[in-house]
């Protein structure tokens, strides 16, 4: 899913006014995993990471072909730190300046989550916003082998 480029048809408001506030990333427990899934799991990596600017959340699954992509959870996504208090505006000209340092599969990671993060905004000028329930993270947790907050 591609972002919007900064300044592209789209409320200004909502890249200008919302800043990231808190990111989490998952890295899914690979026993459970085997048992929800048709495809072979093996020697790979999967998790979700959520990107959050108030009571909404930008999410994106990740999938990785070997334990050496990510191995350590939080140098893998510790390069997304910086996009913590910045507006979303600020986080696209950042993934564009970084994008050669993180590789492929972290832009497009955090490409995802943005996006779908831009969507609920939008969504939730039309409808109320839904606060998503603190127990998604408690679920989370039970099905997760590593956790890394930011």
């Amino acid at each position: 899913m591609e972002l919007p480029e900064a300044g592209e048809l789209i409320d200004q408001s909502i890249l200008k006014e919302h800043r990231i506030r808190s990111m989490e990333i998952f890295r899914y427990d690979c026993n459970w995993l085997k048992t929800c899934v048709e495809e072979n799991v093996n020697n790979c990596e999967c998790g979700l990471f959520k990107i959050s600017c108030g009571p909404l959340h930008g999410y994106a699954e990740f999938r990785l072909p070997s334990k050496q992509q990510t191995g350590d959870l939080i140098r893998f996504a510790s390069v997304f730190g910086s996009l913590k208090g910045r507006t979303i505006d600020e986080c696209i000209r950042l993934i564009q300046v970084y994008e050669g340092l993180w590789g492929p599969a972290r832009k497009e990671l955090v490409e995802t989550a943005l996006s779908n993060l831009i969507n609920k905004i939008k969504q939730s000028g039309l409808v109320k916003a839904k606060i998503e329930s603190k127990w998604e993270s408690f679920i989370l947790f039970d099905y997760s082998e590593s956790y890394f907050s930011f």
